[in-house]
């Protein structure tokens, strides 16, 4: 549930640097303001995207090795 979270916060985030480098463009960092938007939106997808098959389990986490007994 964690990623899903954490990929609707890059969005969010990346829309805004998006928006600012678009409304802006006369800042000295515009440019960068709205390649790290595109960025930021492309992460939080891809990251909401591995949040919601996890949460519909289609991906199983995977389970660790049991210790070896001495």
């Amino acid at each position: 549930m964690i990623y899903v979270i954490t990929g609707i916060l890059f969005i969010l985030i990346g829309s805004g640097n998006l928006l600012t480098g678009q409304l802006h463009p006369e800042r000295p960092n515009a440019r960068l303001s709205k390649g790290l938007g595109y960025v930021g939106i492309v992460i939080g997808a891809l990251t909401l995207i591995g949040g919601i098959a996890q949460v519909a389990g289609l991906v199983t986490p995977p389970v660790p090795d049991p210790p070896v007994q001495p």
